[in-house]
């Protein structure tokens, strides 16, 4: 099966580009199972695969033919750069929800620390007791506004990545 798509690339290949002094590619097997593509019939013990009538392309219809190519290319790069973009938005959108979340959950979090240390170091007795407990409180106040702060910073550089991909598909549409 790969030997017959070969041959179907060769034969395209030779169809589009040079053209053949022949009005016909045959397209046989010989005994060995080896495929041949040529322009002279195959010989008798051969197993013939197809014969195409071929018609030589002038160079007009060459180029027109490449030129349709690459605007097909060039339509599907624009296509793959306006995904990106369109993902490269989608990750600051998430970004900013997941900063946000992180935000209210820092603030929380220093005002819950904020609460607990106040009603906990009203007398010497207190603040001993609750020592450890209020260190605890304010250091999970204080990782809560460091995930925050990265989150923040993920946004940033989603942001960042959502504008270079933007500025691609704009250079592209150019």
């Amino acid at each position: 099966m790969k030997t017959l798509g070969l041959g179907i690339t060769i034969l395209f290949l030779l169809a589009s580009t040079a053209p053949l002094g022949a009005d016909k590619v045959y397209t046989w097997t010989d005994r060995n199972g080896n495929l041949h593509i040529t322009d002279r019939p195959p010989p008798e013990n051969a197993n013939i695969r197809s014969v195409t009538k071929y018609k030589p392309q002038s160079e007009k219809e060459v180029l027109e033919y490449q030129r349709q190519q690459q605007m097909r290319e060039n339509a599907l790069d624009r296509k793959r750069k306006q995904t990106e973009a369109q993902n490269a938005e989608l990750n600051v959108q998430k970004a900013a929800a997941a900063a946000k979340t992180a935000e209210e959950k820092a603030n929380a979090a220093v005002k819950d620390a904020t609460e607990y240390m106040d009603t906990h170091d009203q007398n010497q007795y207190m603040r001993r007791a609750h020592q450890y407990d209020m260190k605890q409180k304010a250091a999970e106040a204080e990782a809560a506004v460091d995930r925050a702060n990265a989150a923040a910073e993920n946004a940033r550089k989603a942001e960042e990545e959502a504008q270079k991909a933007e500025e691609e598909l704009v250079n592209t549409q150019n």
